[in-house]
């Protein structure tokens, strides 16, 4: 049996005849394709339905500001995998590693939500009306049942628990645990012809006049400075300043004339 391949001549008289013997290269699928085809993948749709509660949460004051940006950041890298034709091995490990981290991230923020349960009432209202902070500029979006509600949260989360004796207490930290978004909280305040801060240094003034007459009443010594950081102000000159803006003299005069 001969078999002597074709010559040179013949070869080349083949390829003019019927073309070259290479294989012809499928075009690579455009990169939007590739994201419009990542949306089918079930841990980035989940993900996706993760953005949007962090959000929602965000919106309501119930998370901070860097865990819908984390999940977005997980988002983007799945993206980047899969439209970099990762596959096989590696590509199944990083989803099952992921899923690991996804699943405790969702354990963890049921366990925080289950904090919300006693002001279901209230989660219902900030999750059909929200106010941006040219809306509570203009006085909008504060609807009466809103309005009647911060009340009792206000007495119950801040008054009786004594949270204004926190020291640096922020208006972002007082309505994370009241539990209402915190423009509707500004709102609230401004609908009361008073501010955050007028709001929370009447409590605490009240606070050092209250233990002024214990103290006094059980003859037991203190200083002044002592009693404004039992009653939430780090710095004295705050303190003082608070003091007479409210008392309308300063708290050395008013001592006097207490004493009297």
């Amino acid at each position: 049996m001969n078999l002597k391949g074709l010559t040179s001549q013949q070869a080349e008289e083949s390829r003019r005849k019927n073309g070259a013997n290479t294989l012809t290269q499928i075009p690579p699928d455009p990169l939007w394709k590739k994201i419009l085809e990542g949306f089918k993948d079930p841990m980035i749709m989940i993900l996706l339905v993760a953005l949007a509660i962090q959000v929602v949460l965000w919106i309501m004051g119930k998370a901070e500001w860097y865990e819908p940006v984390c999940v977005l950041v997980a988002i983007l890298l799945f993206f980047s995998f899969y439209t970099s034709n990762v596959g096989g091995v590696v590509y199944r490990y990083i989803i099952q590693i992921n899923e690991v981290i996804l699943m405790c991230y969702l354990l963890w923020r049921v366990e925080t939500l289950s904090d919300l349960s006693s002001q279901q009432s209230l989660t219902m209202f900030a999750e059909e009306e929200t106010a941006t902070p040219d809306e509570v500029a203009k006085g909008v979006g504060l609807s009466s049942y809103v309005h009647d509600s911060i009340t009792p949260l206000l007495q119950e989360h801040c008054i009786d628990a004594q949270l204004y004796l926190q020291h640096d207490l922020t208006l972002q930290q007082l309505a994370k645990v009241v539990g209402i978004n915190r423009y509707y909280l500004s709102q609230y305040f401004s609908s009361q012809g008073t501010t955050y801060n007028a709001y929370v240094n009447g409590l605490r003034i009240n606070h050092f006049v209250k233990l002024y007459h214990e103290y006094i009443a059980n003859n037991r010594s203190f200083t002044t400075k002592q009693l404004a950081n039992d009653s939430g102000y780090r710095s004295y000159s705050t303190f003082s300043l608070a003091f007479k803006q409210l008392m309308g003299q300063n708290v050395t005069t008013w001592m006097n004339d207490s004493a009297k």
